[in-house]
């Protein structure tokens, strides 16, 4: 794989403190690593086992986090965003699994492989260029199987008990309202996520937090007066957003009808 453009991507963490001149210096070091072939693991990327236990003790010390880290990277994406009238919010969870050994408390999720999870916040151009501005969140976590051995009237009543902002579907609305409060003023954005967003607590907090979005719901849902959706004009209101990418005036138009959708019916997919 080719190499990355070093002087950009150093651009990207020149932001980053980490309150440790030290580990400054060591990320700088890391990032070059990295973007001299991006394809090979950390371990190939360490030419010597001194350097490999310098990035292991890197990685282990609490002043380095995942939101530091991240720090710089949203800053640049923020001066990417700004001017630009509105912005698409894009949400979603991808699964990292590996095999082999790995130490701390890592899960195993398929047979003998280990792993986690990251959600992520991709703001994305809302106009013809689609382009990827760049990463305002990430929440990395594990995916342990607590319900495991518990019947279904158990694992109904441990969901009861457990306090919304402890459980992991908590994440679609949390990110969503945190990377909202990121935005340059005159921004608007559009908060999109798939289906496993279609959650009547996500919907509530993100209206409460009067945060605009478009979420893909269960086709088979019904309102709270057990009538159908009206499936016509949720086609209609699809096609609007697809035709919308191409169309900046009607783009607009589409925004409104996001919100109203959204807030009120929560019904278009």
């Amino acid at each position: 794989m080719s190499t990355l453009d070093l002087s950009r991507l150093l651009n990207e963490y020149a932001a980053v403190d980490l309150d440790d001149a030290r580990l400054d210096q060591r990320l700088e070091r890391v990032v070059k690593q990295v973007a001299s072939d991006p394809s090979q693991s950390f371990p190939e990327l360490m030419k010597t086992d001194a350097e490999q236990e310098a990035l292991y003790r890197f990685f282990r010390n609490q002043k380095v986090t995942v939101d530091g880290l991240l720090a710089g990277h949203r800053a640049e994406t923020l001066k990417r965003m700004s001017g630009r009238a509105t912005v698409r919010i894009l949400h979603d969870t991808s699964e990292f699994v590996f095999k082999g050994e790995r130490d701390g408390e890592m899960p195993t999720y398929q047979k003998e492989a280990k792993g986690f999870s990251g959600h992520f916040a991709l703001a994305v151009a809302a106009d013809d260029s689609k382009e990827a501005l760049g990463m305002l969140g990430m929440f990395a976590f594990f995916q342990k199987q607590q319900l495991k051995g518990l019947t279904e009237t158990q694992k109904l009543a441990k969901h009861k008990r457990t306090p919304r902002a402890e459980k992991k579907s908590s994440r679609w609305e949390t990110q969503a309202i945190e990377t909202e409060g990121y935005l340059p003023s005159g921004t608007r954005a559009i908060h999109v996520m798939d289906q496993e967003a279609d959650d009547y607590s996500v919907f509530s907090a993100l209206c409460a937090a009067s945060v605009s979005f478009v979420i893909r719901v269960e086709p088979g849902r019904r309102t709270a007066e057990k009538q159908q959706l009206d499936t016509t004009r949720c086609r209609a209101f699809a096609r609007g957003i697809t035709t919308g990418w191409r169309d900046t005036d009607r783009m607009d138009a589409i925004h409104h009808r996001a919100d109203r959708y959204g807030r009120r019916d929560r019904s278009c997919s």
